[in-house]
């Protein structure tokens, strides 16, 4: 760990290049080049902007975070760059965009390649020019801000795709950082649990708390999709609802992953697994379920409205099981 982020031997690669890039950031000092971090979701992008940002010569100054995504089409550039008075019929008063606000400081853009072929465009001019022009403006307004942009998706596809601006793919492309996902990252993986725990439990003020060995294994065994996002979820649930002293995640579907050869730990057949067949001593259905609601609730990062609706069930109804012990299973 260092300062608030866990590192581990597994991101050895990583972290080397992150103090490559800010040994350069201090070597340059004025006008700093684009980061571009890619990674699945719940890898930890936002996470690495801030210590990129913390670590760097800027770490004093603002860093403005912005998720292009949820941003509405119709007010995007607004909240981008700006507005002069009377630009469009809400428009009472001019308005300073985040570009002015990050000025001095990080610009992060979040999921950037969802703005739209225009908007690309004067994300463009403004690293290259250092000036950007607010809606309804007719002079240019210099800002110096350091953008650090990221995104789940492979921006080479999304440029073929049509989807990306190819001029503005090659300008972030400089300082390019991947993130490997959670299940690439091994032992590591307990080590980032623990180093979670420990931030849990000063947050809750409770007694510091270990991972049992069957709680160790259950972490390794699940395949983690909704990445560092999921496991620090499911550790704060576990902190909260289970009582024993060490943690076992029996909530966890990591007793129900699937591994290779469609078995989930333990030997038995994983019921997703094509040719599935109900075993002589009897099928977890409560694990079943639960397993689906996880499975769910890892897909909607943890958004229990849009889990249940992906489940077709009412929200209380996944709010209810998340508070509830795994059941024993009924033999047949």
């Amino acid at each position: 760990a260092q300062e608030g982020f866990f590192f581990g031997s597994a991101l050895a690669g990583l972290k080397t290049q992150l103090d490559k890039i800010l040994a350069a950031d201090q070597r340059l000092q004025g006008a700093l080049p684009p980061v571009l971090i890619q990674g699945e979701t719940g890898t930890g992008k936002t996470a690495i902007a801030r210590w990129l940002h913390q670590h760097g010569p800027r770490g004093g100054r603002e860093l403005v975070e912005v998720n292009c995504s949820a941003l509405p089409e119709t007010l995007a550039e607004s909240e981008l760059f700006g507005h002069e008075r009377g630009a469009f019929t809400d428009a009472r008063t001019a308005r300073m965009g985040l570009f002015e606000a990050a000025n001095g400081g990080t610009l992060f853009l979040d999921e950037l390649p969802t703005l739209s072929s225009a908007l690309q465009a004067k994300v463009l001019t403004a690293i290259e020019d250092g000036k950007i022009r607010r809606v309804g403006g007719n002079k240019p307004i210099p800002v110096d801000v350091r953008i650090i942009a990221a995104t789940q998706r492979d921006l080479k596809e999304l440029v073929a795709a049509g989807q990306m601006r190819e001029d503005l793919y090659h300008r972030l492309d400089l300082y390019r950082v991947v993130i490997p996902p959670l299940r690439e990252r091994g032992e590591d993986l307990v080590k980032l649990a623990e180093f979670f725990l420990r931030g849990l439990c000063r947050k809750y003020r409770q007694p510091l708390k270990r991972i049992s060995a069957t709680g160790q294994q259950r972490l390794l065994a699940y395949h983690w999709p909704g990445n560092v996002r999921e496991l620090a979820h499911e550790l704060e649930r576990a902190l909260v609802f289970e009582e024993n002293e060490e943690l076992g995640f029996a909530h966890l579907p990591g007793s129900l992953a699937a591994a290779p050869g469609g078995e989930v730990p333990g030997g038995q057949p994983d019921w997703l697994a094509p040719g599935f067949r109900f075993p002589e001593q009897g099928f977890m259905l409560e694990e079943a379920i639960n397993r689906f609601m996880h499975l769910a609730l890892a897909q909607t990062d943890g958004n229990v409205s849009a889990a249940a609706r992906l489940l077709g069930v009412p929200r209380d109804f996944v709010r209810y099981r998340l508070g509830q012990k795994t059941r024993k299973p009924v033999g047949n």
